[in-house]
């Protein structure tokens, strides 16, 4: 369902619908090239002849389309050309730089109706629950085109890029030259090494093990991955690139083999394949964020989101209503059972509190044994189980 992946974040239990959805994006409808028109841009129906939004289990899914009318450019020159011809017969000398102009605005204008369109269309998945936002593209312009008529459609809209502490690249160059996966992924045989100098020296690895010294020789040359073939939990494969970008992006014979069985409508069968996909990209983007030192959740609008909990907090803390909050307390141990994490950042996050809070919400898990104090490196287990700490 998805080829590529632009990865976005919006606020877990992000408060929208498909029906709130449906009436924002319909100011901004897709409607092809009238005869004066180059470019049009809008939101097109993802199943022919259905509503612009289409949702299955919360999970929704919409389509950015665009037009755009294409005359070669030679066949342009060659009609300016004459033109100019006609020009200078006509009044005795060339066409100077601003009749020249002219010319080639009237030859566009003239060919306009003429030209042939190319339509695109471009699938992008909203997950307001666990606050995703992707976009099947791996070009930044067109991701950015997306987001641009988003704004403009939903007023003061949450969006900003998925970030992880540790960069793809230096991720990439250091599980190559460790010659080890992070926990959950394997590496697969294709990968590109470039150096940062002016020279910008690049090597590609194609159906190549790498898993050798040639490897980390130009590791140690300088050189820094950016770009690696992974396989996630047997179950997707994909390319990862520089800005966390993601790349032919593939379901593996196993998860396919453990889908459901097959609908016997065709909608049906695409709600179970967009559900399956959606689950799966949100287990492996928690995964991949792990893999990079966790998410980084001090940028942008989630530092003045966190300001702001802090003193609304402080506030209520001065007229003695903080306590013990019984909700919160509730929510953050679903969340940390969830998702087996906890971090005062992680439940500012997603609880919009503050860190002051937050840190106190932890003490109470301790105390009352959901999770045990840190250990040495600073780390708290859960159930047995490993959790992450800041």
């Amino acid at each position: 369902m998805f080829k590529n992946a632009q990865v976005y974040r919006l606020p877990s239990n992000y408060d929208i619908d498909a029906q709130r959805l449906e009436a924002c994006l319909a100011k901004h409808r897709f409607t092809s090239c009238n005869s004066a028109e180059t470019h049009t841009q809008g939101w097109s129906s993802p199943l022919t002849g259905g509503p612009l939004v289409h949702s299955a289990q919360r999970q929704l899914l919409i389509t950015y389309a665009t037009e755009k009318k294409v005359i070669p450019p030679s066949y342009v020159d060659k009609q300016c050309k004459a033109k100019a011809a006609e020009y200078e017969q006509q009044h005795g000398f060339k066409p100077g730089r601003k009749a020249r102009k002219e010319i080639k605005e009237a030859v566009i204008d003239e060919l306009l109706p003429k030209a042939f369109t190319v339509d695109q269309r471009t699938s992008v998945w909203i997950d307001p629950i666990n606050g995703w936002l992707v976009i099947d593209s791996v070009s930044d312009a067109k991701a950015g085109d997306v987001i641009k008529l988003l704004h403009k459609c939903i007023d003061k809209f949450p969006v900003q890029r998925f970030k992880t502490n540790r960069s793809p690249i230096s991720s990439m160059t250091d599980w190559l030259a460790a010659d080890e996966a992070p926990s959950g992924f394997t590496v697969d045989d294709n990968a590109e090494l470039r150096a940062l100098n002016d020279g910008k020296a690049t090597v590609k690895y194609v159906r190549h093990s790498l898993s050798n010294e040639d490897v980390r020789n130009h590791i140690a040359s300088g050189k820094q991955c950016t770009s690696l073939a992974l396989t996630w939990n047997d179950r997707l494969s994909f390319v990862l690139a520089d800005g966390m970008v993601l790349k032919k992006v593939m379901p593996t014979d196993l998860l396919k083999q453990n889908a459901s069985e097959p609908c016997a409508d065709a909608i049906e069968q695409f709600d179970a394949d967009l559900v399956l996909m959606s689950g799966e990209l949100h287990r492996m983007l928690t995964d991949l964020a792990t893999a990079m030192a966790g998410e980084d959740v001090t940028q942008g609008d989630w530092v003045q989101e966190s300001a702001k909990a802090q003193v609304v907090e402080h506030q209520r803390a001065s007229e003695g209503s903080v306590g013990d909050d019984v909700t919160l307390y509730a929510a953050a141990v679903e969340l940390v059972k969830a998702s087996n994490q906890i971090s005062p950042s992680m439940l500012q996050r997603h609880l919009r509190i503050g860190y002051n809070r937050a840190a106190r919400i932890i003490e109470t898990l301790e105390k009352r044994g959901i999770v045990t104090a840190p250990d040495a490196g600073g780390k708290r287990y859960l159930q047995n189980q490993l959790v992450l700490a800041d």
